[in-house]
């Protein structure tokens, strides 16, 4: 499983970085979560279905929850 904090979902670096790492892992890819919010729904289905979660709250509440575990 892949966090990815602090990165903007939609710079074409990072969307590089996702295809390697889907790329490189292959069938072993288990998905990916982002801190996403604000994000617009149709850019949300797209991770979605590229199967990367995503936590549509903010770091802090995030970070919570990590903690509560």
């Amino acid at each position: 499983m892949v966090l990815f904090l602090g990165y903007n979902l939609a710079d074409p670096d990072f969307k590089l970085l996702w295809r390697e790492l889907l790329d490189r892992m292959g069938r072993f890819a288990l998905g990916a979560w982002a801190i996403a919010p604000g994000l617009p729904a149709d850019e949300r289905r797209v991770w979605e279905s590229a199967r990367c979660g995503l936590w549509k709250s903010g770091f802090v509440p995030f970070l919570d929850q990590l903690a509560a575990l």
